[in-house]
């Protein structure tokens, strides 16, 4: 593919647009519709030519750029990269790499407009978005000949108008314009009369029922003029140049103006009088109301315009304006206008045929190898992007590229990869290829100047190519390597001098290494003390998050994880995080301080609660974690989570000693929403088997202040398991007394199996 086919795009839109506004900026100051008319043809469809015509004016030189420097792939100069002084280095796997010449820069053209500096296969983005630009043109093109052969058919397929005094009218018309006279079609779809392909008017049946005979000649001028005025052709070529151009968005406002102007000027051939002008205001209000009626009746949808159909009556806004022209006598002719403006196009279109071609310097070689170019479109790509303030890297892979075994090469199988790095306003690229001979070229640049890397710019590739191979690989498989390398002890010697900013964080390691295997405990308190050290509270949480999902702690190294978890400073990770090792927690004196140390930490009541609630979700909860979980409930201030709290509570199985039931009870009396006590207390009840002490417990409970239907509701409940002869039937009178009158009665009711024994 040329050159000029790959930039005629992008010429293409920088001449229409420029065209196109320029048409815009005069027809503003023109008002003059025969001119616009003008200016508006030249401005869509000669952007085509100008376009197509400017590299025939632009004349060539044979200078050349100064080539890059190719050098071989090569190991760091200062081999730090690995725990075990395994360095990176970068390898083809078809043949050996030795002695590879530089590669030559290709010719460019002359200099141009302006120079875009873009990545080195700029070329191969550019003749795709041309390819594709070019296979959409055609078949754009051929689907406009199919509109124009179908709509030809289908006006063939049309009868022809019968109707005497129409055929009369029309030969009169034409012989007024000197032309032969016209085809008469009749089309039952139709809502305007319209010029179709070949030159026949097709006619509506309302126009043949509803016109008159002055509306009728009216109509047959208005077309005629248009056969007159060749409207067909330049329509066609509008279409063409629409098509041709199809990525320009300002074509859309080139065709609708040059409808405008065209209905405009065929109107003025066809009022030359006060009474034609009448006749075809009247015609165009019928033509209005015909297509109200087909809107009313739900067809609106189906009716469009064919692009090439040349209608009478376009839309409803256009009628209005036209109508209104013609009712106030204003033709094209008197419109007032400075006709010299329209030359005003002549400049910039002499601009832009005879300056330079706009190009891209360096990116376009002069011949387009298809083979590698297929070869790279089919291959797969790759782009990995780390952006911060005033920090980016980019890496881009095309081809195939893998990582070796041992994650310390990386091979390049027919491809290519490039590393673009942006620090403190400077740039380092460097860039691998493969050849077709067997070998891989690299390219380095600093600050977009080629050049040979010194041993710092050699130190910079290696760990940029460390940062390529642990984004490609991921931390499950570089740890996996490492693992087969050094075992563990490797690991945790890459994961404590991984630096902060890395392709891998040090959380995703230490959680891929965790899901690993068991992992003895003397290692996980090494990633204990490097999980400490990390200084954002994201990846130290997911750090711990990971030591606790995945591996079973000791007791000492609980305790010193609850200690790391309780430094966090947002409470809402500290609380994720507290969570994870709930599920997992030892039932052990100095674990329960640590815990409770940690819960101490957190304000909110919503984060307290969710964590005493993961611990009440143990299927092993002991009777001294729920005791403390119990314990810890009575410091919530919101009712519903304690409460909510307390009914997850009557779930464990080892809510059944009279010490644990009394906790509970004495934490639901602190509940100060009656209703939510009776909740709590009602839950109690009906979960557990209650005892004389657990009897009292429940009524103690109802000693703070409540309301009486509610204490009734927990007095009823209970009284079915109260035993005839228990002390506690005067402390349950005791509470029926301070009811009111209706709710003492149903407590009282509740009662009545006892006097029944």
């Amino acid at each position: 593919m040329s050159d000029s086919l790959i930039l005629w795009p992008l010429n293409y839109l920088v001449h229409s647009t420029i065209l196109l506004l320029a048409a815009w900026a005069i027809e503003r100051r023109l008002r003059h519709p025969r001119w616009s008319e003008w200016l508006w043809r030249a401005a869509l469809i000669g952007s085509v030519f100008t376009a197509t015509l400017q590299p025939w004016f632009h004349t060539k030189s044979e200078r050349v750029a100064s080539p890059p420097t190719a050098v071989m792939a090569s190991p760091p100069t200062t081999p730090h990269l690995y725990s075990d002084g395994k360095s990176a280095q970068l390898l083809r796997t078809t043949a050996a790499a030795a002695n590879t010449p530089p590669v030559e820069q290709q010719r460019s053209s002359t200099p141009a407009l302006a120079v875009w500096r873009l990545p080195n296969d700029a070329r191969l983005i550019l003749a795709a978005l041309s390819s594709v630009w070019l296979l959409t043109v055609v078949a754009g093109l051929m689907l406009l000949a199919l509109q124009w052969l179908r709509l030809r058919l289908a006006v063939l397929r049309m009868p022809d108008c019968t109707v005497d005094h129409w055929l009369r009218r029309a030969q009169s018309v034409a012989r007024r314009y000197g032309r032969p006279a016209p085809r008469l079609r009749v089309s039952s779809s139709a809502v305007s009369p319209f010029v179709a392909p070949g030159g026949d008017i097709c006619l509506p049946n309302w126009a043949l029922e509803q016109l008159d005979a002055q509306q009728c000649d009216a109509v047959l001028a208005h077309e005629i003029a248009h056969l007159q005025r060749r409207d067909l052709a330049w329509n066609l070529a509008a279409q063409a140049a629409r098509r041709i151009g199809w990525l320009q968005p300002l074509n859309r406002l080139a065709l609708r103006r040059l409808d405008d102007l065209a209905e405009l000027a065929c109107d003025e051939l066809a009022s030359e009088s006060p009474d034609r002008r009448l006749a075809l205001a009247e015609a165009l209000r019928v033509c209005a109301m015909a297509q109200l009626l087909v809107s009313a009746a739900g067809r609106s949808a189906r009716i469009r315009r064919a692009a090439l159909q040349l209608c009478m009556a376009r839309d409803e806004s256009s009628l209005v304006h036209r109508i209104r022209v013609l009712l106030q006598g204003t033709t094209s002719t008197a419109a007032k206008g400075k006709k010299w403006m329209w030359w005003l196009l002549v400049v910039p279109v002499g601009v832009l045929v005879f300056l330079p071609l706009i190009q891209f310097n360096g990116a376009l070689p002069a011949g387009l190898d298809w083979r590698n170019a297929l070869h790279y479109l089919r291959s797969p790509s790759t782009v990995i992007s780390y952006t911060n303030p005033g920090y980016q890297l980019k890496l881009r892979i095309d081809g195939h590229v893998i990582v070796s075994e041992n994650a310390d090469v990386l091979l390049i199988d027919h491809g290519r990869v490039r590393i673009h790095e942006l620090k403190d306003g400077h740039t380092r690229d460097v860039t691998w290829a493969s050849e077709d001979g067997g070998s891989v070229t690299r390219t380095y640049a600093a600050d977009s100047h080629t050049q040979t890397p010194d041993d710092a710019a050699e130190q910079w590739i290696a760990d940029r190519q460390l940062f390529l191979m642990q984004s490609l690989l991921g931390p499950d498989r570089w740890v996996k390597r490492l693992l087969a390398r050094g075992g563990p002890e490797a690991v945790v010697a890459f994961i404590a001098t991984t630096p902060d900013r890395a392709a891998i964080a040090k959380h995703d390691l230490i959680r891929s290494f965790c899901k690993s295997g068991t992992l003895d405990q003397n290692t996980l308190q090494r990633l204990l003390e490097i999980s400490r050290d990390i200084p954002s509270d994201d990846d130290r949480s997911g750090a711990l998050k990971a030591i606790a999902e995945e591996q079973e702690l000791s007791v000492e190294r609980q305790v010193q994880w609850l200690q790391l978890a309780a430094q966090l400073d947002n409470a809402g990770l500290r609380s994720e995080t507290m969570k994870s090792l709930a599920p997992r927690l030892a039932d052990d004196p100095k674990v329960a301080v640590a815990w409770q140390f940690g819960l101490g930490r957190l304000e909110d009541d919503r984060d307290r609660s969710q964590l005493m609630q993961a611990i009440l979700a143990r299927t092993d909860l002991s009777a001294s974690q729920l005791q403390s979980v119990l314990e810890d409930s009575e410091s919530l201030r919101d009712d519903p989570e304690h409460r909510t709290l307390l009914e997850l509570a009557t779930r464990s199985a080892a809510l059944r000693s009279p010490a644990l039931i009394g906790i509970y009870a004495e934490s639901a009396r602190k509940l100060q929403n009656s209703g939510d006590r009776r909740v709590a207390l009602l839950a109690l009840i009906h979960a557990t088997a209650l005892d004389r002490a657990g009897d009292l417990a429940v009524l103690q409970a109802l000693n703070s202040p409540g309301a009486s239907h509610d204490v009734a509701e927990v007095l009823e409940a209970l009284a079915a398991n109260l035993d005839p002869a228990s002390e506690v039937i005067a402390e349950y009178r005791l509470r029926e007394r301070q009811l009111e009158a209706t709710d003492r009665g149903h407590a009282e009711e509740a009662l009545d199996h006892l006097n029944a024994i």
